[in-house]
């Protein structure tokens, strides 16, 4: 008994150390030398969110029956005075300031490539350093003693959140203080600035939801008359070319020159 009692003792003082030694090691490091704050998989990210006193966005992963997408519910804050008829100050004097009112604009739209490329920059997600802060005035500095901002992630059924700080001098890059363990890290702004400006960053403004390349025909319709034409080697940009039908090995060079402006059109809202 005395001897089962020792082995399970020792048993717990291994478990205990393994996990002293996990929780107080430093974070992996990537092969460009920065440091891995969260692991997972892009496909695995469900919603990914930014939460600020001037605006929120939310890019969700969505589908249907064409796929895979990625949808923005984007909302700008911002602060409009009100006319002192609509003023709640009833006490007459003069030099109050005016009154202000938070007044929202919100906003609905589809993601594309830009929404893949942000769920692969957090997957994982690195950092440029971590840093160790002991003191609130190191705190205060780095924009994180008060907190309004921060970013959640949705992975695999858990939610993850970073709360962001100032910019660092020089290279604009951000503070953040990951929740759950507490750590502090330095991100590159390229990681922060498509959900911060979200609503001109991360909008899909191709016209068209497929690839040049996928494209093996097309048709124009004017009234009862029309015309086609087929893509030839669509896999190759250099080689590709568009022809009727009627005469394959001609190049439309009339239809090639149009189609390829029509098919990089671009929306603007």
């Amino acid at each position: 008994m005395k001897r089962a009692t020792v082995i399970y003792g020792a048993v717990l003082v291994l478990l205990m150390a393994a996990s002293w030694v996990q929780w107080t090691a430093d974070e992996p490091l990537d092969l460009e030398g920065k440091v891995v704050v969260l692991q997972g998989d892009a496909d695995a990210i469900t919603a990914v969110r930014w939460v600020s006193d001037e605006s929120e966005a939310t890019v969700s992963r969505e589908s249907d029956d064409l796929g895979t997408f990625y949808w923005v519910d984007y909302t700008r804050w911002t602060e409009k005075t009100l006319p002192a008829d609509r003023s709640t100050d009833d006490t007459g004097d003069a030099d109050a300031p005016p009154e202000k009112e938070r007044v929202s604009s919100r906003s609905e739209f589809k993601s594309s490539a830009k929404a893949e490329a942000l769920m692969a920059s957090l997957s994982p997600l690195a950092a440029r350093r971590s840093l160790t802060v002991t003191d609130d005035e190191k705190l205060e500095a780095l924009g994180l003693d008060v907190v309004t901002t921060r970013i959640e992630i949705d992975r695999s059924g858990s939610t993850e959140v970073l709360e962001i700080g100032a910019e660092a001098y020089g290279t604009r890059d951000y503070y953040a203080r990951h929740v759950s363990s507490g750590r502090i890290y330095l991100f590159e702004r390229d990681l922060v600035q498509p959900l911060k400006y979200a609503r001109t960053r991360l909008p899909d403004r191709t016209l068209f939801g497929h690839e040049r390349a996928d494209i093996k025909t097309a048709k124009v319709t004017v009234g009862q008359a029309s015309q086609s034409w087929n893509q030839h080697h669509a896999d190759d940009q250099g080689k590709a070319r568009w022809a009727t039908s009627q005469d394959p090995e001609a190049v439309a060079e009339q239809a090639t020159t149009w189609l390829d402006k029509f098919l990089k059109l671009k929306g603007t809202k």
